[in-house]
């Protein structure tokens, strides 16, 4: 079972009782530009795994910590969608936290979804068959994996 923030303001630290399983997601809210709110997440070494926040309302930062609070890896929403993305493979295998919180300036409050799974998050497919399109002079966003 995961916690979500729903009711409950998470500590923005390694006491938070706010968890995230793989392939799973919660929701929250950041009610203030200094809200932070920490999620934790068992991460397995060797594995890849891809995070991804969605902020509404406001501009957000999304970063990976690990068991002793030091970022890992970090990114910062979109301003065209919301979207923050990261892709991490661990060294080794333990608890690590999501870290989410407003950047200086991305407005007073968000709400949030955050979602993890394990393998490389394809936001558009690599064959012909793809249904995604661009539009001309219209930003999108996307990020080519390696093989």
């Amino acid at each position: 079972m995961s916690v979500s923030e729903s009711g409950v303001d998470l500590p923005g630290s390694a006491s938070t009782r706010g968890f995230v399983h793989i392939s799973g997601s919660v929701g929250g809210s950041l009610r203030s530009p200094s809200d932070v709110d920490w999620y934790g997440i068992d991460l397995t070494a060797g594995t890849p795994y891809s995070m991804g926040a969605y902020f509404l309302g406001g501009t957000g930062l999304l970063t990976l910590r690990s068991a002793s609070g030091v970022a890992q890896t970090s990114t910062i929403s979109s301003a065209v969608d919301g979207l923050a993305i990261l892709a991490f493979t661990p060294r080794t295998t333990g608890m690590y936290y999501l870290d989410l919180r407003l950047t200086a300036g991305g407005g007073t409050s968000a709400l949030y979804g955050l979602g993890t799974e394990a393998g490389v998050f394809d936001d558009y497919v690599g064959f012909s068959s793809t249904t995604s399109t661009l539009a001309l002079n219209i930003p999108s966003r996307g990020r080519l994996e390696v093989a």
